[in-house]
């Protein structure tokens, strides 16, 4: 998810994978697994799966698109690659990143452009901005006595991993008369499960979300010289004196986090304010972040810049439906048709898939040899289940063909770039981490940063003023579809969403006293949009939803 890995223990019958589960030995899992993860299984055997290599819409082969790769891919054709652009999803594959490098050698003016529709990237472009590099934030919910989660669904979708609600839940559990739980805060404009779950809950728009923040440092004499939240409610200001209250009795024993849509300035506002509470070291750990921190939002407007001035002359999509998640406003389908070459890896025959010349099948992950790194930088090796059903091949072979490797086996990548770091015990250390299903050792070590807080505030303040007022809109992942590439999955499709029931459908969630006062009820079928573009979609009513939102 968003490029970090969770160990998954895959049971098989009669050389079928059958049942998803965790891993008790991956840091990232704790055994524990996700909706999502256990519907894979039922992706792997999806009838509509993209089958076979097509060039514009005829039958092909794989044969014939590595000929045409081998010519294409070439020095003479593309000189040093100022016209070759590759579109992928977040990965942290150390193999993936050595086949980049090598690709970067071949044509150095190539540019490979990373996007997810379900971005994590603000978390880290908010310590980028208070620590002057970009770091992963752990958050160690176990030690955690007080934790405020600012528009954060640490316990539902804004995680990366399940190893939040492993965590907090253990500061949940009482052994003994002497046991303590934890106390959880929350402010929040959709009502999520992370909100359910609290034991006070603020209802707030997520563009006020930067303004209560601001309020919480001044309350903590962080930036005792601001004057926010004037307009404030009674609530929010009572909200905002007790948690300050209550996070400045814990110091070192606390946790503020703020959820993935929130911008990077909130973020670093909440470094700060864990700083300042002596949280960092204890209950929130930095590491080095495993994917390249950029903003990709900036970087596929860009691409999308270079394919309308004819700058593009071969463009390669590994993985994902672009024409489908990225913003409408781009128009990607028809920027795409002004590259001269266009080639696509897709899971099924999608958006992307129908707008491209080369149109190749990808691997399912239980289908596939690969590695990738959690969160923490522990690499795990990502070893197949069954062979391709349907003849795809994973991001990481179509990778090494573009980049005109030998070799292309993603088997051979794997085994050989790990072996090199090993030497001597490279095959016995090899079986013990497909055994174990991570690798030792590889965990990244912590990283220590301090912020000059009058530094970060003065590019910080001015961003987190209270909004305007007036309607806002927020987007969030689907329990069941995440993104979308769920749609096709019956099981994810069939689970009810957790907070709202919802089956089969998508709503836009309302308070009682927003649908008061725009005439509105449940079932009520409104549009949402922006700038012209906009989606029908029906209302529901949520109890707890903040005021002049909509989720």
């Amino acid at each position: 998810v968003g490029g970090a890995a969770t160990g998954l223990m895959v049971e098989a019958h009669e050389g079928r994978p059958t049942k998803v589960e965790g891993n008790a030995k991956h840091p990232a899992s704790l055994g524990a697994t996700s909706a999502h993860m256990q519907a894979l299984v039922l992706s792997l055997y999806d009838p509509d799966r993209a089958r076979g290599v097509k060039l514009k819409g005829a039958r092909s082969s794989w044969d014939e698109f590595t000929a045409w790769a081998k010519d294409e891919f070439s020095t003479e054709k593309q000189g040093d690659g100022s016209g070759l652009r590759i579109l992928a999803e977040q990965s942290s594959s150390p193999s993936l990143q050595s086949v980049r490098a090598e690709l970067s050698k071949k044509f150095p003016k190539a540019q490979w452009v990373e996007f997810d529709s379900v971005s994590f990237d603000n978390p880290r472009l908010g310590t980028a901005l208070a620590f002057g590099q970009p770091l992963e934030a752990h958050y160690e919910y176990d030690k955690a006595d007080v934790v405020l989660a600012l528009d954060a669904d640490f316990l539902g979708l804004d995680s990366q991993t399940v190893l939040p609600v492993k965590k907090f839940s253990a500061k949940r559990r009482v052994s003994d008369h002497n046991s303590e739980i934890n106390r959880l805060y929350a402010a929040e404009s959709n009502y999520t499960l992370t909100g359910a779950m609290a034991d006070h809950r603020l209802r707030l728009r997520s563009s006020d979300i930067g303004a209560l923040a601001l309020a919480l440092a001044r309350e903590l004499n962080i930036g005792s010289e601001l004057k926010v939240l004037s307009n404030a409610s009674d609530a929010s200001s009572r909200f905002v004196a007790a948690v300050a209250k209550d996070l400045a009795a814990h110091k070192g024993r606390s946790i503020v986090v703020a959820g993935p849509r929130q911008p990077k300035q909130v973020h670093a506002l909440v470094a700060l304010i864990n700083q300042a509470l002596g949280n960092t070291g204890e209950t929130v750990i930095y590491t080095t972040p495993v994917v390249t921190t950029t903003d990709s939002v900036a970087a596929i407007k860009q691409l999308t810049a270079d394919l309308n001035s004819g700058q593009v002359k071969t463009l390669v999509v590994l993985g994902g439906n672009p024409v489908y998640t990225l913003p409408a406003d781009l128009k990607f389908k028809d920027a795409m048709k002004k590259a001269a070459s266009t080639v696509v890896l897709a899971a099924e025959e999608n958006e992307t898939w129908a707008a491209a010349q080369w149109q190749l099948p990808e691997a399912h992950i239980f289908e596939a040899w690969g590695d990738a790194r959690a969160l923490d930088g522990t690499v795990s090796i990502q070893q197949p289940m069954v062979a391709p059903l349907y003849y795809g091949k994973p991001g990481l072979e179509v990778a090494a063909i573009v980049a005109g490797l030998e070799n292309t086996r993603a088997h051979d990548i794997v085994k050989s770039s790990w072996a090199a770091k090993w030497g001597a015990t490279a095959e016995k250390t090899w079986k013990q981490s497909l055994y174990n299903g991570f690798i030792e050792g590889t965990k990244y070590e912590p990283v220590k940063p301090t912020a000059d807080i009058a530094r970060v505030y003065a590019s910080i303040a001015p961003a987190l003023k209270p909004a305007p007022t007036g309607l806002e809109v927020a987007f969030f992942p689907s329990h069941s579809t995440w993104d979308g590439r769920f749609a096709n999955n019956g099981w994810m499709q069939e689970a009810p969403d957790p907070m709202t029931k919802v089956v089969w459908d998508n709503a836009a969630l309302i308070s009682q006293a927003t649908a008061t006062k725009l005439g509105l009820k449940n079932g009520s079928v409104v549009n949402v949009s922006s700038g012209g573009y906009g989606s029908d979609v029906a209302v529901m009513v949520m109890p707890g939803h903040a005021d002049d939102s909509i989720s």
